[in-house]
């Protein structure tokens, strides 16, 4: 009598089950993945996503690095992230689609990265259900390629391959401008596992890095990044804003300080490997002096990948359950709370930036606010960055302790006025009145100062309204005259 399934007496190839759970999850943890990203692009992008995209059009056009062609100002935070996408679209790809593409290939590559060789999964189930971190990797800037590449390296140095670190660490490097001090970091690292380390593997970990500081210096003469200089905050705001930032971080990303905590105790008290916390600990730093989001955690985010692999695996299943149960609900909260808002503010983003094509010919220039969009869909037109992350002069400027939002406290009314745009768009919630007269209910207060300036209402005008939905969202102005505006 054959055997079957039935039978008790069946060998153990016939009681096998035909599915292979191995490969199941897997395919669920790719069709996840790619729907986490489809998500985040239906999201929308954030402004500061379509600055790339500019700087991307315009190398390719031969303006070099350039926001304006002739104005060589590091207005971007990630030279591997631009060549990637400067190259996309050398070839015809978009700019903004070719960031999508690169986005999902990341959280893909950084879901398995953290799948560990034991326990293969609560590492990806973990960054699955943390809604912040996928967003960040899908939100078309250079966090998903930072945390791709930190991971990478992480796990080469703990497999003690060093030569395969320093080559992620090249990467990273290369990714965002506090990257070297991660690299830095990790080779230190290296000499406490092996009380030495390779001069190659340093000069390939540190070595493109060091190339590109030489470049910006003698390219844009500066040593860091013009995005450093104007996002730099100031004490009193830096003061004001630490309780907010680390409140929204147990509200919607619980798990991480959680992983944080147990990856600390496993280096003290077992394997001594202090490797992912410490660069946990430095990006958090790193996070919480630099500006980062409260929202986004886009300065935070490379942090969770590299936890979620070297502490979710050594957690007990009870407590990985309960810590994914927790994850997922602040997930939820994170998205009921902050989803329409990200939806609306890329819709106004794209729709206020088409509106202006349509009313800024060629050539001429309008200064703004929010130039990513703007400068994107209007890839002729000058855009003159009033809060100066493409203008040296502005981003140079000491913050200004009256103004409580991060990257906007540097502006310089007369200095704008002396560059003599033609148009001045700004972003307003108000009502117009039967004599076209605006009443304003709130207005940013950069904004406010500027139309309440005497210089600049004797020089502009308003001269349209954006009313995407009947009310005004947007206020659009006009130099009256060439001679209006003062000079320098």
């Amino acid at each position: 009598m054959p055997q079957t399934l039935d039978n008790p007496h069946a060998t153990p190839a016939a009681r096998r089950s035909p599915v292979n759970w191995r490969e199941t999850v897997l395919l669920l943890i790719v069709v996840l993945g790619l729907g986490q990203i489809v998500f985040a692009t239906w999201l929308g992008y954030g402004d500061d996503a379509f600055i790339f995209g500019r700087y991307a059009v315009n190398l390719v056009r031969g303006w070099g690095l350039a926001f304006n062609r002739g104005e060589f100002v590091e207005g971007y935070s990630s030279p591997l992230w631009l060549f990637l996408l400067s190259l996309a679209h050398m070839y015809k790809a978009p700019p903004m689609m070719a960031a999508t593409v690169l986005g999902g290939v990341c959280w893909l590559g950084i879901l398995f990265l953290t799948a560990d060789p034991e326990k293969r999964f609560p590492g990806p189930l973990l960054l699955l259900v943390s809604a912040p971190i996928a967003l960040a990797a899908g939100n078309g800037l250079e966090t998903g390629l930072l945390m791709a590449a930190l991971l990478f390296a992480v796990r080469r140095q703990l497999a003690s391959d060093f030569r395969g670190a320093a080559i992620g660490l090249a990467l990273v490097g290369l990714t965002r401008p506090e990257g070297a001090l991660l690299v830095v970091v990790a080779l230190v690292d290296q000499i406490r596992r092996e009380r030495r380390i390779s001069a190659t593997n340093v000069a390939i970990a540190l070595g493109p890095c060091a190339a590109y500081l030489i470049f910006r210096w003698f390219y844009f003469g500066d040593l860091l990044p013009n995005t450093f200089y104007v996002k730099t905050p100031s004490w009193e705001l830096l003061r004001e804003s630490f309780v907010p930032y680390f409140s929204s971080l147990l509200r919607y990303l619980p798990a991480l300080p959680v992983l944080l905590l147990v990856g600390v105790w496993r280096a003290w008290r077992r394997d001594g490997d202090w490797l992912p916390p410490a660069l946990a600990l430095l990006l958090l730093i790193l996070a919480a002096v630099g500006g980062d989001d409260r929202l986004t955690f886009r300065y935070l985010a490379p942090a969770a990948p590299i936890l979620a692999y070297a502490a979710a695996p050594r957690l007990p299943r009870a407590a990985l359950a309960a810590l994914t149960v927790v994850a997922l609900a602040a997930s939820v909260l994170y998205l009921q709370q902050n989803a329409a808002m990200f939806i609306e503010a890329n819709r106004r983003f794209v729709d206020s930036a088409r509106w202006l094509a349509q009313r800024v010919p060629p050539g001429e220039t309008v200064a703004v606010m929010y130039i990513g969009a703007v400068g994107f869909f209007n890839p002729d037109v000058a855009v003159h960055d009033l809060l100066g992350v493409t203008d040296r002069h502005i981003a140079h400027l000491p913050p200004n302790p009256d103004i409580h939002v991060r990257g906007h406290q540097k502006f310089d009314i007369p200095y704008s006025l002396s560059r003599r745009p033609e148009w001045v768009y700004f972003w307003a919630d108000a009502e117009l009145e039967p004599n076209r007269q605006v009443k304003f209910n709130f207005v940013d207060e950069i904004a406010r100062r500027f139309i309440l300036d005497p210089a600049f209402a004797g020089a502009y005008g308003v001269t349209d309204f954006f009313r995407p939905t009947g009310s005004v969202d947007g206020l659009l102005f006009q130099r009256k005259t060439a001679d209006a505006a003062p000079a320098s």
